[in-house]
């Protein structure tokens, strides 16, 4: 083949530069030594011994392309490899440095918690928020109390409040009467969130006698009415008689057996669209009632009860609790435990100074209290009262006169 043939092919110059001598003229223009030796000088770099071997056949067309590719094809081919490698190495480290940022930022970030439920709740939210792993971790909102709650708060909380929240704290409500019910809560709260049921805290075992004004009896405006001071004024009997040993005693076992029912019936009972409790009591009522004041009032729980939902709370969540029984959240109002539910039950604990409204009273101004409601009703109507109460509690029967 000819130099004018070999750049008709696009030989390059130092290609064509090849004298007549540095190839074999014979019929095969095969390659000799000195051509291998004047390719491996044009690309700067030995000739493969694979690649030798393959020059044994071929002639100077194939040798153009050959020195093309090598000393093209590496460069580019090492250029797309690093393009290729560095973007996709970035993208993949760019991704995992944005999900450990992500996930750390997810970890340090505090999270939204709401509590709901009746006053219960908002002791629970003062406790929770002044434990330091449980307020570092979570930015608690009291809701407002169940009792309390209007038809536009309740909208508001569906759609503006529970969607955000990291978790959901809330003793859960039937929605009967005037109460908003938590199954709609419930299903407005994202599928991330964590929920937590605590039981309701009622319990009549400290004051059997003590309990809400009737339907039918008006006009009063403190929170709980004593119908043994009551049965006192009516029947004209001295105090002492009306808060007599004998006063309770043939009822004890079914105040208990009836408290006790009553509690773990409020906790096993579940709710249309609600779920079971998570947190109860009655057990810790059983076995703690007669050594210490476990309630103030029938509806107001101390900080033992107070203290032990609190824990399990956190044991929930896998935080520490330190317990604080010095703070009393709900001990603004603090009714007498009669001498009879004493003798009664066999209560060692000292009793707590009388208050109504975060002030302290002495018994007698407790009972004159009373009594100024009692002179402005006629006697049947707390006779009605006496007999709608012991219809599912037969210690009232005591109330007649």
């Amino acid at each position: 083949m000819s130099l004018h043939a070999l750049e008709s092919l696009g030989a390059s110059p130092s290609m064509t530069s090849l004298s007549q001598g540095d190839l074999v003229s014979s019929r095969s223009d095969r390659f000799c030594p000195d051509g291998l030796q004047t390719l491996e000088a044009t690309v700067k770099r030995p000739v493969h011994w694979r690649r030798r071997k393959r020059y044994e056949g071929c002639d100077a067309k194939d040798v153009e392309i050959d020195r093309w590719r090598l000393r093209s094809l590496p460069r580019v081919s090492r250029i797309v490899k690093s393009v290729f490698c560095g973007e996709v190495m970035f993208g993949a480290g760019r991704m995992i440095k944005s999900l450990v940022r992500g996930s750390w930022k997810q970890l340090r970030r505090k999270r939204t918690a709401a509590i709901y439920g009746a006053c219960h709740a908002v002791a629970l939210h003062k406790i929770l928020n002044n434990q330091p792993a449980f307020a570092e971790r979570y930015d608690l909102i009291c809701l407002p109390p169940n009792f309390a709650l209007t038809d536009s708060q309740f909208s508001h909380i569906c759609e503006n409040v529970l969607p955000k929240l990291d978790l959901f704290l809330y003793q859960p409500v039937s929605g009967e009467g005037r109460h908003f019910a938590t199954a709609p809560m419930l299903n407005a709260l994202r599928r991330s969130a964590k929920s937590i049921r605590f039981s309701y805290m009622h319990c009549e075992l400290y004051h059997p006698f003590s309990n809400y004004p009737s339907d039918s009896m008006p006009g009063y405006h403190g929170d709980y009415i004593d119908y043994a001071v009551g049965k006192m004024f009516f029947a004209r009997l001295p105090l002492d008689e009306a808060y007599s040993r004998d006063l309770l005693i043939p009822y004890s076992d079914d105040i208990l057996r009836w408290n006790l029912r009553e509690i773990r019936y409020r906790e096993n009972r579940v709710f249309a669209g609600d779920r079971p409790i998570d947190i109860k009591i009655a057990d810790l009522i059983e076995r703690r009632f007669k050594k210490d004041r476990l309630f103030f009032t029938m509806n107001h729980p101390t900080s033992i009860i107070l203290n032990h939902v609190a824990r399990a709370i956190c044991s929930e969540l896998g935080l520490e609790y330190t317990e604080n029984i010095e703070e009393e959240p709900l001990g603004s109002i603090v009714v007498p435990v009669p001498s009879f539910t004493r003798k009664a039950f066999g209560m060692q604990f000292a009793d707590d100074p009388l208050r109504m409204s975060s002030v302290e009273i002495s018994f007698d101004e407790y009972v004159r209290q009373q009594i100024e409601y009692f002179k402005t009703i006629d006697p049947s109507i707390f006779l009605t009262a006496i007999k709608e109460l012991a219809r599912n509690r037969h210690w009232f029967e005591r109330m007649a006169f």
